[in-house]
């Protein structure tokens, strides 16, 4: 009953991605109404996490954040759905690049890009790069239990011939494509907070002890990839800009964790500046306790 359920569901989640436009930006308003005034959605995290980032923000301040992140997390539930109608010739039509002769500079030489992001913004739109540049691209991403959840992501995500692979399977793929003798960028979201058992590096981030991940660094410094972080700035509902800028082209020769200190820097200023269109409802600090303890 409960597979029925989710199928049934994810069906009608299919068929509203199918919908105009103009109709999803009046459901928006309909599932933000839902989410701050009738169900409150992880409002004690989302306060919490606001409080700690911003102390020297006043309670009234932090309200306002808190009421236009509600309304930007019912317009990323609803854009990402309609990336499923979204054609090929069409995407710079909603993510707009700013400086793509970046990115094809390092695309005509032929190397491995690492391209980085966070949750801000609405980071599924970043699909849309990928018809925008002539390369392969994998998409990480962390495998859900429920298959017909899973099938609607997995669609979204390689809508435009992305492979989305399961973190513990990516160097699986950048093997056979280093063989192939295939570029490809490889993208990721890199604000995941990992299992405590994981843990191995820790940062100031938003005015707290803040565990990250090292992946995204130690795949670069080993396959010397270029990194490259994505900086996406909202526009309006389903219009969005990327600006790229460079972390390091010799990853190689960085000091360790260098990379994950520059990366973790520019996400925190594009949070800094627009702080409304992070994910907040994200328990991004649970561990911050058991941290302190180790550490004492």
């Amino acid at each position: 009953m409960k597979n029925l359920g989710s199928a049934l569901l994810t069906r009608l989640l299919r068929c509203i991605g199918k919908s105009p436009k103009p109709v999803l930006r009046m459901l928006s308003g309909f599932v933000y109404f839902l989410l701050y005034y009738v169900a409150g959605y992880r409002k004690k995290v989302i306060c919490e996490n606001l409080k700690n980032s911003f102390p020297e923000k006043s309670a009234k301040e932090r309200k306002a954040i808190r009421k236009k992140y509600y309304r930007n997390i019912a317009d990323i539930f609803l854009e990402t759905l309609f990336i499923l109608q979204v054609r090929g010739e069409e995407v710079d039509r909603y993510v707009r690049v700013e400086n793509r002769e970046l990115l094809d500079r390092y695309i005509r030489q032929g190397k491995d890009i690492a391209l980085l992001s966070g949750h801000y913004g609405n980071w599924e739109m970043i699909a849309l790069l990928v018809p925008q540049f002539d390369i392969k691209s994998l998409a990480i991403y962390k495998p859900v239990q429920n298959k017909h959840f899973e099938k609607l992501m997995k669609d979204i995500r390689e809508k435009f011939g992305t492979e989305a692979v399961p973190m513990k399977q990516i160097f699986k793929y950048l093997v056979r494509y280093r063989k192939e003798k295939i570029p490809a960028i490889t993208l990721y979201i890199t604000d995941q907070t990992p299992n405590i058992a994981d843990i191995e590096y820790t940062t100031q981030f938003l005015n707290q002890k803040t565990p990250v991940f090292l992946g995204p660094e130690k795949i670069a410094k080993k396959w010397d990839h270029v990194v490259i972080y994505a900086h996406l700035k909202k526009l309006g509902f389903l219009r969005y800009s990327v600006r790229f800028e460079l972390v390091t082209d010799k990853a190689k020769e960085e000091p360790p964790y260098a990379i994950t200190e520059k990366h973790t820097r520019m996400l925190e200023e594009d949070i800094r500046r627009q702080p409304e269109y992070w994910l907040w409802s994200h328990r991004r600090w649970k561990y911050v306790n058991d941290i302190s303890r180790t550490d004492n």
